[in-house]
């Protein structure tokens, strides 16, 4: 016991001391409280400061890299100076070269203004000289038809160009007025058509009146026994007189590029009775020109002797829109048509009528005051198509009979079939219907081929296996009109 009570009294006596530390402590915790509330005060002030000063510091990197950025600038800028100051005394000493050259020029400029016051006044001599030289030629030409006149279709031009035949008493095969018709349409490679025949069969009267009714002006040129250059044909200038003779045909192209209201429209040429002159002598070099249109603009030199003319009056194009005719009377006063000629033309020939009767009466017919288009004419031309059955048709005729002419030592090339196809394609109908496909061919085997023949030698034992199988291809193509003008050829008569 009295070991415990030593025990317990010594623990009584740190317990009381433990008390009182404990109470010591007790008021100590308030103010260890607060210093510790400060001091956590303190850490979030410095870790707020820190922020900013790494906020800072982040800003001075940024400043800094700037700062030698600008520096490198500045740099540049001073180098820049440099140069531009260099380039400034430069400058000023050629402004002060300028100057001195300035000076020098103005004196010849005054020098020039008197040249040019001088030319002007020359070239208005000139333009009035060239004025009245082409005075004739810059004549307007009168267009009659005003509106544009519109078909259904190709078929109901045709039927109503026959009534208006009818209507005016002139009298002309279905196929004559189709063949002449067809011919027109391919002249970018046929450029001109042929009527030849006996005089009195209306030669004249069929493009004349074609010529009404689509609303074309027409022009006519009389050939004259006495020509013999381009000159009859074109128009020459007359050095005497100092002035341009045009033809009805050169002014008339002239005007075709310079009035308004002759655009879009066709012009009718008709060379009546053409081959009172030899024909090569006026025409050969104007239908050499009339075959290149389908390949490239075409034009025709004017003949101005001294005159000095701008590039636009020098020459004038020869317009697709320009459509060429030809007549020509069959007899002993007339010249034939070289090969030429015939392999760049279609010919239709108006033989002697069945029989003979009086004309009809003659009714009173309105002349169109309306007109067809070249735009809706051309867009009846058909091109023909490689590998199509009508094209594959025309050539297996075409390369037979080409095969017995090479035999015949009278062969032809590309121009004549080609000639041929489009005539085959372009005929009214001939594309659905397979006789009237066999007309056209006729049509072309008598225009292109048969005049081939002239001067071959009949009797010859050489020829006559050529010439029969010949026959057989015209028999194919039934065609009476062709047969008896084989026969005929064939016989000599």
């Amino acid at each position: 016991m009295e070991i415990f009570r030593s025990s317990y009294d010594v623990l009584k006596s740190e317990y009381d001391t433990l008390e009182n530390q404990q109470e010591t402590l007790a008021l100590e915790i308030p103010r260890l409280q607060s210093e510790r509330d400060r001091i956590l005060q303190e850490i979030q002030t410095i870790e707020t400061k820190a922020q900013q000063v790494d906020i800072l510091r982040r800003e001075l990197d940024e400043l800094e890299a700037k700062f030698r950025i600008k520096r490198n600038d500045l740099g540049s800028l001073k180098r820049k100076i440099e140069y531009l100051e260099t380039e400034k005394a430069n400058l000023e000493n050629e402004i002060k070269w300028r100057e001195i050259e300035i000076q020098t020029k103005e004196g010849k400029i005054k020098e020039l203004q008197k040249e040019i016051k001088t030319l002007k006044e020359d070239l208005e001599e000139i333009k009035n000289s060239v004025d009245y030289a082409f005075q004739a030629l810059k004549i307007p030409v009168e267009v009659k038809a005003k509106q544009m006149r519109y078909f259904a279709n190709e078929s109901d031009f045709l039927n109503q160009f026959k009534d208006y035949l009818k209507a005016k008493g002139l009298t002309f095969s279905d196929r004559v007025i189709n063949a002449f018709h067809t011919s027109l349409k391919v002249q970018d490679i046929s450029a001109l058509v042929i009527l030849a025949g006996i005089s009195g069969t209306g030669k004249s009267e069929l493009p004349q009146a074609y010529g009404e009714f689509i609303g074309a002006p027409l022009v006519m040129l009389p050939v004259q026994p006495r020509w013999d250059s381009p000159q009859d044909l074109q128009g020459f200038f007359n050095y005497i007189e100092k002035k341009y003779k045009p033809t009805e045909l050169m002014r008339y192209l002239y005007q075709h590029q310079k009035q308004d209201d002759l655009k879009n429209r066709m012009v009718l040429v008709l060379l009546d009775e053409m081959n009172l002159a030899r024909v090569e002598y006026y025409f050969s070099d104007f239908l050499s020109k009339l075959e290149s249109r389908r390949n490239k603009p075409t034009f025709l030199e004017i003949e101005a002797g001294s005159l000095k003319l701008l590039d636009e009056d020098k020459r004038v194009k020869i317009p697709d829109q320009f459509l060429f005719v030809g007549t020509m009377n069959e007899d002993e006063t007339t010249q034939s048509l070289s090969d030429k000629v015939l392999d760049r033309a279609n010919v239709l020939t108006f033989g002697k009528p069945p029989e003979l009767r009086l004309r009809g009466v003659k009714q009173t017919v309105e002349t169109p005051k309306e007109y067809l288009s070249w735009e809706t004419f051309n867009n009846w031309c058909q091109q023909p198509q490689e590998g199509s059955s009508v094209l594959e048709s025309v050539k297996e005729y075409v390369n037979r009979v080409n095969n017995i002419m090479e035999a015949l030592g009278r062969p032809f090339a590309h121009r004549v079939y080609q000639a041929i196809a489009k005539y085959v394609v372009n005929y009214p109908n001939a594309l659905q219907n397979d006789n009237i496909r066999k007309k056209a061919i006729a049509d072309q085997f008598g225009q292109k081929l048969l005049p081939k023949l002239r001067g071959l030698m009949v009797e010859d034992r050489n020829v006559k296996p050529q010439l029969d199988e010949l026959k057989k291809i015209i028999d194919e193509l039934g065609d009476e009109s062709l047969k008896q003008a084989f026969e005929v050829a064939r016989n000599g008569q």
